[in-house]
């Protein structure tokens, strides 16, 4: 499924949807983006990463960078067995663009 899928900017629903498109695929990219701090913060204890991301206990901090951890893996690593279950959702935040015409 290489091919660039379209949106018209004009269509209200259409807008819509290419938004929401881009809002996961800009929160994908931010996790991957801070994913090594994540690792060295937890890394370092879960003290540090409650601190480093604000995160309300040190077992929600352990919490979220397990969930963070597994989902980019889960997204990104095909040796993990719920990479197959992750193509739609890399192929959609991968080919939705807009169109000006």
């Amino acid at each position: 499924m290489a091919a660039i899928l379209k949106i018209n900017p004009d269509n209200p629903t259409g807008i819509r949807v290419l938004n929401a498109v881009l809002q996961i695929r800009d929160g994908v990219g931010i996790l991957r983006e801070y994913d090594g701090v994540r690792a060295n913060a937890i890394g370092t204890s879960q003290a540090e990463m409650a601190a480093v991301f604000g995160a309300a206990s040190n077992g929600d901090a352990q919490g979220l960078s397990d969930r963070w951890g597994a989902l980019l893996d889960a997204l990104y690593n095909p040796g993990n067995a719920a990479y197959t279950h992750f193509a739609l959702l890399r192929d959609m935040i991968e080919a939705v663009n807009y169109t000006t015409s």
